[in-house]
């Protein structure tokens, strides 16, 4: 006889993997009468099984359940916070979880209560899970009202040797550094300096994580000398420079992010060498030559013309003429 614990974590794996494959899916199992009660009831189960016992003499009308090893309830969670980041996905469903005020304490509190070195995997899936429901901007919003205490949250992600659990934590600030008070807590905490080193990671994912938040972060004036200062405008240079066929996507949101930084008038934060290592980069990478360097051409022509062809060609613009830019999202 298979044991309960193992019942259940078989049970939310192969959730997880259904919920993988798509929106149907993560529609139907979202609609399954008190599907979200039901999880949600587990998740607080699972949650609160490694505490400590409560101090003091048990009572002897509810003696204390046995402690369950702690990598038993991270089984659980692992899986079952999965299921949650895979249904968050579906545009139905991620708007009603992230208005949930249940599930959103419980992936904060689960963020609280675990270290990466110890439940590494669990924290990445609730930073992923956080990602994902950080896109629905409703105005009731739990991840929206609770922006700074979940961008506090990350910073041990984000400080971790953990390249998984800092890739969720650069994402997850990459949505919430739309706002000022996000942007300027990064700030306060340093964050933009280690976003900036990310640029040298050599994972374009990583890159185009940090591209973002550098983005969103370039939008104030004030914090652009101090990116500046880090060298996140030659740092961005060489991402363009290295990824820039390969991932024509990654490109685009490294020139929306140079753009930013050189808003009014601050296109003296590139020095002259920069300066010219990036109109010959944009130069070679806007000619169409440049999409016949990887396979599949059809594609990456489509992805040249939406994403990076109109980013590319505006600071094309501004480079040759130095007018005063605003910056944009």
């Amino acid at each position: 006889m298979i044991p309960l614990q193992d019942l259940v974590v078989r049970f939310l794996f192969t959730l997880g993997n259904l919920t993988a494959k798509g929106d149907e899916p993560r529609l139907q199992l979202f609609q399954c009468t008190s599907c979200m009660d039901t999880l949600l009831h587990l998740y607080i189960s699972y949650q609160r099984k490694d505490e400590p016992l409560q101090k003091g003499r048990p009572s002897p009308r509810k003696p204390p359940a046995p402690p369950i090893n702690a990598q038993e309830t991270d089984d659980v969670l692992v899986k079952l916070v999965r299921v949650l980041a895979n249904m968050c996905i579906h545009p139905a469903v991620g708007p009603s979880l992230a208005t949930n005020t249940t599930c959103i304490q419980l992936l904060m509190e689960t963020l609280e209560l675990r270290s990466v070195h110890e439940s590494e995997e669990l924290l990445v899936n609730v930073a992923a899970a956080i990602n994902n429901l950080s896109f629905y901007q409703e105005e009731n919003s739990q991840i929206r009202h609770n922006r700074l205490a979940i961008a506090k949250l990350m910073l041990k992600l984000l400080l971790s040797s953990s390249m998984d659990a800092m890739l969720e934590a650069t994402r997850v600030y990459g949505n919430l550094s739309l706002y000022q008070d996000v942007r300027d807590f990064i700030m306060q905490n340093k964050v933009h300096t280690f976003t900036v080193t990310l640029l040298d990671s050599k994972r374009a994912e990583m890159c185009f994580s940090a591209c973002g938040v550098l983005t969103n972060l370039a939008l104030d004036p004030p914090k652009r000398v101090s990116m500046a200062l880090e060298g996140a405008s030659a740092k961005l240079v060489d991402c363009l420079r290295d990824f820039g066929p390969a991932d024509w996507q990654l490109a685009g949101l490294a020139c929306q992010a140079i753009w930013n930084l050189m808003c009014s008038g601050s296109e003296t934060l590139l020095d002259p060498q920069e300066r010219d290592t990036l109109l010959k980069v944009l130069t070679t990478y806007l000619e169409e030559e440049a999409l016949t360097w990887t396979q599949n051409e059809d594609i990456n022509k489509a992805c040249w013309e939406s994403e990076f062809l109109p980013a590319a060609q505006k600071l094309m613009k501004a480079l040759k003429s130095q007018p005063d830019i605003e910056a944009s999202v």
